[in-house]
């Protein structure tokens, strides 16, 4: 197959810089989220165990302390 590991990450560019970023397996969604907007990010979507049972949607600066192990993290610059 691809032998790319699914558990790493990876960035792809273009040089600019990535615009948009999805993490997964987010623990700490609301110290992430301070951290990237650290970097430019500001727009923040969490959704916690997606597509299943008991899905949560949490958006800007509401992120709770702490998430589900099924959980992602999109993050935005908003100058994209």
């Amino acid at each position: 197959m691809a032998n790319v590991p699914v558990a790493g990450g990876f960035f792809v560019s273009d040089g600019n810089g990535p615009e948009s970023r999805i993490f997964m397996k987010v623990r700490r969604p609301a110290a992430l989220a301070a951290s990237l907007a650290k970097e430019g990010y500001a727009e923040f979507v969490l959704v916690e165990r997606m597509f299943l049972p008991g899905q949560q949607v949490y958006r800007g600066d509401d992120l709770p302390e702490e998430s589900d192990y099924f959980s992602i993290l999109y993050a935005r610059r908003l100058n994209a």
